[in-house]
């Protein structure tokens, strides 16, 4: 089956033999990459990534250790082992003495350049578990992200042979991986930065208020009250689900998808409807924010698709003055610009608690 074009979009119903081949195209096994990463391989950008084998997973000793130490064969072992080259060295360092519960679940530095006084510095600063991933590639990056999916990455600028912003784009085109907060840290000013198109959400330098600024960061995306950065905690981490962003903004996208991501919710974000009904086709949700402006849509047909591929999931819909929310078939509205506190009340409503179709209602 071709892939669809965008006028395809206008059609009211897809026939179950249409959803059915969209589920084989999308459903990939554990070597191979999302369709949006797999265009930039066939582009030339990267190479497919390098899986991490699964005895590195959970060596985590309360210092700085490297897996690959660990990994060595016993003396005689004459059994094949990957190239150790093309492998992700990862490091963990331990947060004994520290409430893990207050910090993020995982958080994640990658860089084959980050000084271990910068990493050390860096476990001062956050709460939580921190885990380092050594690579030289781009695709050693992507596949740490794809394994520990954290709840924030910090990465080096000198990112060599790439760079940063090969990263923040390739991290940017996989709907999973968009609403993760990304953290440059450089010994330069970071006033002086110039990162192109592909811009992370800060950049760090590496002054003397390094750890306050790290703090900082962390904190913008986290449902708290007014207190100090070092005293915040994610009040929001216990509401776990699957959740949908489709949303046109690219601002409303950073600030909605990253809160409720950082919050622990597992969230797709996709900004057109060709991209909301390819993963709805393959992937069911428990939570779908949609922007009742999406281009090109028909807000009413739309939800009925959503229904159709989630009939468990509750539809939030998205609008501005200018659309009347009594005309949208949605379980509620919420107005833009959305406030943290409501976003955190709909969720805490509505997260784990679905109901059959038949029983629900569109809100007025």
């Amino acid at each position: 089956m071709a892939k669809p074009e965008d006028n395809r979009i206008e059609r009211k119903v897809w026939d179950q033999q249409e959803l059915e081949s969209f589920v084989r195209k999308l459903r990939h096994n554990s070597d191979s990459l999302p369709p949006a990463l797999e265009d930039l391989r066939r582009a030339g950008t990267f190479d497919p990534p390098v899986r991490i084998p699964k005895e590195a997973e959970g060596k985590g000793p309360e210092s700085l250790t490297s897996v690959a130490d660990s990994d060595a064969p016993e003396s005689g072992d004459s059994g094949s082992r990957t190239d150790p080259r093309g492998q992700a060295e990862i490091i963990r360092v331990g947060t004994a003495g520290r409430e893990r519960s207050a910090g993020p679940r995982v958080q994640l530095a990658l860089s084959a350049f980050l000084p271990s006084e910068t990493v050390q510095r860096l476990s001062t600063a956050l709460t939580g578990e921190l885990t380092v991933v050594e690579t030289s590639s781009l695709s050693g990056a992507l596949e740490g992200v794809e394994v520990h999916r954290p709840t924030f990455v910090f990465t080096g600028l000198e990112f060599e042979p790439l760079h940063a912003p090969s990263l923040i784009a390739a991290l940017k085109a996989c709907p999973s991986s968009r609403s993760i907060p990304i953290a440059v840290i450089t010994p330069q000013d970071p006033r002086l930065m110039d990162l192109s198109f592909y811009r992370p959400d800060t950049v760090l330098g590496m002054g003397s208020r390094f750890e306050d600024s790290v703090q900082e960061f962390v904190s913008e995306f986290m449902f708290a009250d007014k207190a100090s950065p070092r005293s915040r905690q994610n009040r929001f981490s216990q509401c776990q689900g699957r959740v949908l962003l489709a949303e046109s903004s690219s601002m409303i996208q950073r600030v909605v998808g990253k809160l409720l991501h950082v919050a622990g919710a597992d969230v797709t974000v996709v900004e057109n409807v060709t991209e909301t009904m390819l993963v709805t086709s393959s992937r069911e949700f428990e939570l779908i924010f949609l922007d009742l402006e999406l281009p090109h849509a028909d807000p009413n047909e739309l939800v009925l698709f959503l229904r159709a591929a989630c009939p468990d999931a509750r539809i939030i819909g998205l609008v501005s003055d200018s659309l009347d929310p009594s005309t949208a078939l949605v379980d509620t509205i919420l107005e833009k610009p959305i406030r943290r506190s409501l976003l955190y009340s709909v969720c805490m409503r509505w997260l784990g608690q679905s109901v059959p179709p038949s029983k629900r209602r569109r809100a007025v």
